[in-house]
């Protein structure tokens, strides 16, 4: 038969004292660890140990990577910075992080919607002939200048934006990728 010895400690009371040390353990259990240090050198020796280390982590403090460093990565890596102030992301921050905010600007746009379809009557209006013949010449020659403002619009985003803007980048970091991914075959090898 295998009896423990009075003076072992066990697993379970090695995180009992473990948890006193750092402060985390329930008052019960601290009282319980406080009694068995005072009478066990090897208990007390364990939480001193552990009440060091605790100390010394609370006296850490958080360290920010130096911002140049930071910006340097984004710089080879080709990043855009998406930190400008701007509407979008006061919008965003106001609506979606914020709950109450977002429960007044649905209620608005669900009144302003409700009230539009209240408020809707149909209307008759009578034009002459004249004025439908106009209206009709009207309506083909703005739809002629937007036909041609979407056909360059076309053209310059297949051509300077998707071409220089977005696959250059695109390429560079690829490549970056790559090799970093050929660096670790070679060191393997």
């Amino acid at each position: 038969m295998n009896r423990k010895k009075s003076f072992e400690i066990t697993e379970e009371l090695k995180n009992k004292i473990i948890a006193a040390a750092y402060k985390d353990a329930s008052w019960l259990n601290r009282v319980l660890v406080w009694r068995l240090i005072s009478k066990n050198e090897e208990a007390k020796r364990i939480f001193n140990l552990y009440r060091t280390t605790a100390n010394e982590v609370a006296k850490l403090t958080e360290e920010e990577c130096p911002r140049f460093v930071v910006d340097s990565a984004k710089e080879k890596a080709g990043v855009i910075s998406t930190d400008k102030p701007g509407f979008l992301n006061d919008f965003y921050a106001i609506v979606f992080t914020r709950p109450v905010a977002s429960l007044a600007v649905v209620l608005v746009v669900i009144s302003a919607i409700t009230f539009g379809v209240i408020r809707n009557k149909t209307v008759e209006y009578e034009f002459t002939e004249a004025e439908v013949i106009e209206a009709d010449k009207q309506a083909q020659q703005a739809l002629a200048i937007v036909g041609n403002i979407f056909e360059h619009t076309k053209t310059t985003l297949e051509e300077d934006v998707l071409g220089n803007k977005v696959s250059r980048p695109l390429n560079k970091g690829l490549r970056i990728i790559n090799n970093l991914f050929e660096g670790e075959n070679n060191e393997i090898n």
